[in-house]
């Protein structure tokens, strides 16, 4: 047998295990997207280097695991002082907790009469099939994309949807928290989140990736946007997740005419991390913007891919992602930008900048512009590099130490994404996360 397939063979056992546990849900139509979506992660099964999207990360560790996925929600009951630790200070937010994949209401804060906002979970939503959030969900068939998010649809069970009406300013950040518990070792997860914004409507969305305890396990997640005409979601996602861990996250972003998209995607966290962002400007007057911090040491991987689709003109796109590395971590970002022939009038700016801090580490970076109209702005770069050895002897020469002035310069770089990030609170814990590493006793800062 070849070795792609022996990858294959446990998680063709899950989903047989799976549908046995479906009963009469079996017929339904969503478990027939489901098996549809099953279907096409084995015809393309799991990517390799020899693919060009895949060929500075190496994903053979994630592969070689034996995981065994939860098919009901944890037996592990938390109370609110367990979570605590994984709240933003201070923030007032509608809550929705996670717990292995899986909604848990008693630690969730929601405004059940919200006329204005449906906030619920997969597994709450009563005659799935009748709902308009079905039909879109079905129309979009994001699992044809890549392998890993037709997985996360074959096991699809639960996760966040939030619809915001038409003509609604949504005041709270909608905090959507994914916590796995550890309470099985090698577990996989697959939480899916959908983001319906009405037309002229907008809202802050939070999604949060965090682990009790260091054991290792697998978190496959999927978020689906979908921004009407004239809405504006500010979406920041957060992963600081077991150092043991592995994580794929894709984002899917469709845009409608003159709504605006702003991301800060901030990593922290796994052994083996990859985000993927896509974002169609399917309409005139679009913006998109996408900012990013990764952060790595030791082993980690940390892997970037973004992917912005100009297909109509008179739109713009930004796009800033900012790294830091040390001891052998590795990094990886590729972004595209594609501007159809139609998409006259772009204005498009991708720029990478990554410091890496010891002789070890390493990043590939890949910024890419692929231009099929004439009448456009379009720039890309991506720079690579040490600290500055002359702002270090400036702030040296000013009395302060060198290893104080390298986590001085360190914290500047970083500060250029973190205050971009819409939500005051967030910002503040990203600043505590960046300040700790960079006084530990490790010396992230070499």
């Amino acid at each position: 047998m070849k070795q792609e397939n022996i990858h294959l063979e446990q998680y063709i056992t899950h989903f047989d295990q799976f549908e046995h546990l479906l009963n009469g849900q079996k017929d339904s139509p969503l478990h027939q997207l489901r098996r549809k979506a099953f279907d096409r992660f084995l015809s393309v099964g799991f990517p390799n280097r020899r693919q060009e999207e895949w060929r500075f990360t190496n994903i053979n560790p994630l592969l070689e695991a034996k995981f065994q996925p939860k098919f009901q929600s944890s037996e592990k009951k938390l109370a609110a002082g367990d979570i605590k630790a994984f709240l933003y200070d201070d923030l007032s937010a509608t809550q929705l907790v996670f717990i292995d994949g899986y909604f848990a209401p008693q630690l969730s804060l929601r405004e059940e009469t919200e006329k204005d906002l449906i906030i619920t979970s997969f597994s709450q939503i009563k005659n799935w099939q009748d709902s308009d959030i079905f039909s879109i969900f079905m129309d979009y068939e994001t699992y044809k994309e890549d392998a890993f998010t037709a997985l996360n649809t074959a096991f699809l069970l639960d996760g966040a949807v939030i619809k915001v009406k038409d003509n609604t300013a949504i005041d709270r950040p909608i905090h959507l928290l994914h916590i796995t518990t550890n309470e099985h070792p090698d577990q996989v997860t697959y939480p899916r989140n959908m983001v319906f914004i009405g037309r002229n409507s907008q809202a802050t969305i939070l999604e949060s990736y965090f682990s009790l305890g260091g054991n290792r396990y697998f978190t496959n997640t999927v978020t689906e946007i979908h921004v009407s005409e004239n809405g504006n979601l500010n979406h920041i996602r957060l992963q600081n997740e077991s150092i043991a861990a592995f994580h794929i996250g894709s984002v899917y972003v469709d845009q409608k005419p003159n709504s605006h998209y702003f991301s800060s995607s901030i990593t922290f966290g796994a052994a083996i991390s990859r985000i993927n962002i896509s974002a169609r400007l399917d309409g005139q007057g679009c913006e998109a913007t996408l900012n990013g911090l990764y952060m790595g040491h030791g082993n980690q991987l940390i892997d970037n891919h973004t992917f912005i689709d100009h297909a109509n003109p008179h739109c713009n796109s930004y796009e800033s992602y900012q790294g830091i590395l040390t001891d052998q971590a590795h990094g990886v970002f590729s972004g595209k930008i594609l501007v159809r022939p139609d998409a006259q009038k772009t204005d498009a700016k991708q720029s990478n900048n990554c410091l890496l801090l010891s002789d070890e580490a390493q990043i590939n970076s890949k910024p890419m512009l692929e231009i099929y109209a004439d009448d456009v702005r379009c720039t890309h770069g991506a720079t690579v590099g040490q600290l500055n050895e002359d702002a270090i002897f400036y702030l040296r020469s000013r009395g302060i130490a060198e290893q104080q002035a390298k986590n001085i310069l360190t914290y500047a770089f970083a500060e250029q994404v973190i205050e971009g990030i819409a939500v005051k609170e967030v910002r503040e814990y990203v600043d505590k996360i960046l300040l700790a590493r960079l006084s530990e006793d490790i010396n992230f800062v070499k």
